[in-house]
């Protein structure tokens, strides 16, 4: 699946006040990046405000969680998945991007 991008790293060293070319930098954003497009599916709008705070958020919330002492809500290699985020990340991203999220058939 092609991932839009909605938060680069260069965003969200500026924001962590860390270098952006940092590898768990690098790694947030992408695994935010991902998460959210898995989400929002065939909705993905890179312009759109909603989808960009909910990926600046999830990218913070993951960095800090790698880097902070006993932070195992993501696993080292910056795996992300709704099943592996705890449970007030999963809720504050699914509630900037409800609007966003197709519903399933069936």
């Amino acid at each position: 699946m092609a991932t839009s991008s909605w938060v680069t790293p260069e965003q969200l060293g500026e924001e962590l006040h860390v270098p952006a070319t940092a590898y768990k930098v690098v790694q947030a954003a992408g695994a935010a990046n991902e998460l959210v497009a898995s989400l929002v599916g065939s909705n993905a709008d890179p312009n759109s405000n909603r989808q960009k705070m909910a990926a600046l958020l999830t990218a913070i919330d993951v960095y800090q969680a790698v880097t902070a002492p006993g932070g195992e809500a993501v696993l080292s290699d910056m795996t992300i998945m709704p099943s592996r985020t705890g449970a007030a990340l999963a809720t504050r991203t699914m509630g900037l991007l409800g609007p966003d999220v197709p519903l399933e058939c069936g």
